[in-house]
């Protein structure tokens, strides 16, 4: 088969895996019955491959990782040992124990995940940061992009087109309209107002994380980002995306050619 095969994961329990198959289970049919319609293949397992197979990022696609942050101590320690020096001089920093576990644990398996892409040992990888502090591999194999918020984080991938995603917990102590009439335009401040009252915080987390997934895309800084509209426009596009209960996502990448990829970690 051409392209690329959806990757499925190892599973500890069936129930695990029967969750998976229920996330996942319209991604797999539409794949099927796509390449039974172009005649590339007649099996699922042509489009399903299992894990230890080198994940492929076609140029019309973003892939997304979703990474839960709150794992146990020895995996923690063992991740701690894939970070650079200097990262790990940076999650030293963190006053908080939650702040630096879960610093370690989003950047370890970044790490993980581009390694598995380029087939190389994780604490090889090295990455250069430009003025606006947007990372980049050294050298620029790959693009993607992390996010974090609470106990969740995402990673965008891309092939060479330039990606951003965010993701963000909704929280209740955030003054969702007067942030807005400071920070977003006023087309988008009227129309978070004109929402009912119930609507208004999940509605302002969705567009904070479009334009915060927009403006990483673009390698702006998070106040010119939230000036912006949140929506697509000139050469970028930004989507919506899935997210855990009590949590906002958004990915965003350059051009208008592309679809986001969810892939299994």
């Amino acid at each position: 088969m051409q392209g690329k095969k959806l990757i499925v994961p190892s599973f500890e329990t069936e129930a695990r895996e029967a969750a998976w198959w229920e996330k996942n289970r319209s991604v797999v049919e539409a794949d099927l019955r796509a390449a039974m319609r172009e005649g590339r293949t007649t099996s699922l397992q042509d489009i399903i491959a299992k894990p230890g197979q080198k994940p492929v990022v076609r140029a019309s696609e973003v892939h997304l990782w979703q990474i839960a942050l709150d794992r146990p101590p020895t995996e923690q320690e063992q991740l701690l040992h894939l970070l650079s020096a200097e990262e790990r001089d940076r999650m030293s920093r963190f006053r908080f124990p939650d702040d630096r576990r879960r610093y370690v644990v989003s950047h370890a398996i970044l790490r993980q995940i581009l390694s598995r892409y380029l087939d190389t040992d994780p604490v090889s990888l090295r990455f250069i940061t430009e003025p606006n502090g947007k990372p980049h591999l050294d050298p620029d194999r790959l693009t993607f992009n992390l996010s974090h918020s609470g106990e969740m984080a995402l990673v965008a991938v891309g092939a060479t087109r330039q990606v951003g995603v965010d993701i963000e917990r909704i929280r209740d102590d955030v003054a969702a309209l007067d942030i807005a009439r400071q920070f977003f335009t006023d087309e988008e401040a009227e129309r978070l107002a004109a929402l009912p009252a119930a609507e208004q915080r999940a509605a302002f987390f969705t567009m904070w994380t479009r334009k915060e997934a927009l403006g990483k895309a673009r390698g702006l800084v998070l106040g010119q980002a939230l000036r912006d509209m949140a929506d697509s426009g000139g050469g970028w596009r930004v989507e919506t995306v899935e997210a855990p209960p009590g949590y906002a996502a958004a990915a965003a990448g350059e051009g208008h050619d592309w679809a986001v990829r969810w892939v299994p970690s």
